[in-house]
């Protein structure tokens, strides 16, 4: 009897042990969620940015800025000074540019006709002027081309009178041509900034000259 009574309360102890665990199933806990905006791949050795993608981007897209471009005049050079000026120009690599000579300083008032490709055509113009009573012509070679002289004045008004006398009789292609002291200057195109400070400080070495900012021209243009 006291054999049946434990064996009866052993099988009484597994049905409960196994009443307790039925219907139950173990989970392993999920790892936490990613980001979705911020979702990297690492091979090797790599290693993520230290930024946020929004900064990495922008940091690809930066680019730099250029110098800006100016158009300079550099004057006045003596004339005596011209090819050292070139020389100059041609050191900092500044190889195309306009080269202008003008009156720096008027001395006098000439009044003129020019634009006449041969001798023998101004001359036979002077001949044609001296006809209706036009004195005083003379021609000249002027830098490969002849020109009619009609008189050289200390005073820009008696050159102003003489033109007035030419159009009386229909002479209306005279002119009034400022002379003195010349002096050349250089205009160059495209400079950056860099170029334009080497420059300023060569023209420092030629007297009496500066660099100044210029309105850009084609240096086809006639001056």
């Amino acid at each position: 009897m006291l054999r049946f009574l434990l064996l009866f309360l052993l099988c009484l102890n597994v049905i409960a042990f196994l009443s307790r665990n039925s219907g139950k199933e173990v989970f392993e806990p999920l790892p936490p969620p990613l980001a979705e905006d911020y979702i990297m791949l690492v091979r090797g050795d790599d290693r993520p940015p230290s930024g946020a993608p929004q900064e990495a981007q922008a940091a690809n897209n930066t680019m730099p800025i250029p110098d800006t471009l100016a158009c300079i005049e550099w004057g006045p050079v003596s004339e005596s000074f011209n090819n050292n000026a070139k020389t100059a120009l041609s050191n900092l690599g500044m190889h195309t540019y306009r080269e202008t000579l003008r009156v720096i300083q008027i001395t006098s008032w000439w009044v003129n006709i020019d634009g006449f490709s041969s001798r023998q055509s101004a001359d036979n113009a002077a001949s044609s002027l001296k006809a209706k009573g036009i004195t005083d012509i003379s021609v000249l070679e002027v830098q490969g081309s002849f020109v009619l002289s009609l008189g050289i004045f200390s005073a820009k008004e008696g050159a102003q009178t003489r033109l007035n006398e030419l159009g009386r009789v229909n002479i209306d292609n005279a002119q009034i041509t400022p002379r003195g002291t010349s002096a050349v200057f250089f205009e160059i195109n495209d400079v950056a900034q860099e170029l334009i400070e080497s420059l300023t400080e060569t023209a420092s070495r030629f007297p009496n000259s500066r660099v100044q900012t210029v309105e850009c021209r084609d240096n086809n243009e006639a001056p």
